[in-house]
């Protein structure tokens, strides 16, 4: 008899800490989507401002806003030293850019890409940012 409240009290927590797990890679999984939207449209925000679009300046302060909501801290502190310089017209502002570019693409595990690349598709061809910084 033991034997079997045994067995089920364990089938019981292993069934509820299996639901706690999967919940929450369901909201991490939704998040990180939520935040890839939103650094797409920061992107194509800034591109928008650069080009005049009417109405640019809102959609980029909204997708901005959004990376506030779903960034973690480091992604979030990366954008808001973008904004110290939110242009993409002094060297300062395009590295700072860069930078918060990195720092997304690092939390997304993606893999990594020189200064120098990111600052072409970014900017278009050119003279470079900078040299590229494998450690920050």
């Amino acid at each position: 008899m033991a034997e079997v409240v045994t067995a089920l009290v364990a089938g019981v927590v292993l069934g509820a800490w299996g639901s706690w797990l999967a919940r929450r890679n369901e909201k991490k999984a939704a998040t990180e989507r939520l935040l890839v939207e939103a650094l797409n449209d920061l992107v194509g925000g800034i591109a928008d401002v650069a080009a005049k679009v009417p109405y640019a300046q809102a959609r980029y302060a909204s997708a901005l806003a959004r990376v506030g909501l779903h960034g973690s801290l480091g992604i979030v502190q990366a954008f808001r030293r973008h904004q110290d310089d939110a242009t993409t017209i002094t060297a300062e502002g395009r590295q700072l850019l860069v930078d918060a570019v990195q720092q997304a693409r690092r939390e997304l595990r993606q893999q990594h890409v020189a200064d120098d690349a990111l600052s072409v598709l970014l900017f278009g061809t050119g003279k470079p940012v900078s040299s590229d910084r494998t450690e920050r």
